[in-house]
């Protein structure tokens, strides 16, 4: 009689293999599109890192009202939080690796602005002593 796969072995097999998947997808995510790969790792993290915020406060708040019938549930909250050191690393990879993946951004408007009001004779800004200097009046 063949001896039965151990179901833990072939869970842990499809789930490394979705891991693969997921990792692959966000490597490809990186050549195409940075800002969009690091921004959707935060995001997909955060959704994470609250739910695993959930299992310890749960535990908490059970503890303090004195909730007796959640100590058969207590052992999947408490496991919940195992995850917030592991979220907290991503978060910091996410966060420091998607700063560095974008071009900086360009001048603003009101820099802008003012370099396309400046004299190129000059230098000053138009309107401003100039004109009192040539003897004529200024445009108040």
């Amino acid at each position: 009689m063949p001896k039965p796969k151990d179901p833990d072995r072939r869970h842990r097999g499809i789930l490394l293999g979705l891991g693969g998947a997921g990792g692959l997808a966000f490597g490809v995510g990186l050549l195409l599109a940075p800002q969009r790969a690091w921004a959707n790792l935060l995001l997909g993290n955060f959704f994470f890192v609250s739910l695993a915020l959930y299992g310890p406060v749960f535990v908490a708040l059970t503890y303090l009202f004195s909730g007796g019938w959640a100590v058969a549930f207590r052992r999947v909250p408490e496991a919940m939080g195992a995850y917030l050191p592991i979220g907290g690393g991503i978060k910091n990879l996410a966060a420091h690796n998607g700063q560095t993946h974008h071009s900086p951004p360009g001048p603003c408007a009101a820099a802008a602005a003012i370099a396309r009001s400046t004299s190129a004779s000059d230098g000053r800004a138009v309107g401003t002593s100039a004109a009192k200097d040539s003897g004529r009046p200024s445009m108040r």
